[in-house]
């Protein structure tokens, strides 16, 4: 019985880390900023791709992060 409730407490510490991790990475890179960047997305790109170029230009925190909200919203 000790085990199980060890078992579930690091589940819970694990999971709080990843939703942390995750709640960070949607936040802005730069929430104070006013600068305006325009990005030329080729035709065709796929959703991996821009995400990976907006990490490229600091516009985003995490390509992966992206990538799984933009699919849960779309």
């Amino acid at each position: 019985m000790k085990r199980f409730f060890l078992a579930i407490v690091g589940l819970a510490i694990v999971g709080t880390g990843i939703f942390g991790w995750y709640r960070l990475s949607l936040r802005p890179v730069d929430a104070s900023s006013d600068r305006n960047e325009v990005v030329k997305i080729p035709e065709g790109s796929s959703l991996k791709a821009i995400a990976k170029m907006l990490e490229e230009e600091d516009l985003i925190r995490s390509s992966r992060v992206f990538v799984r909200y933009a699919k849960s919203v779309g």
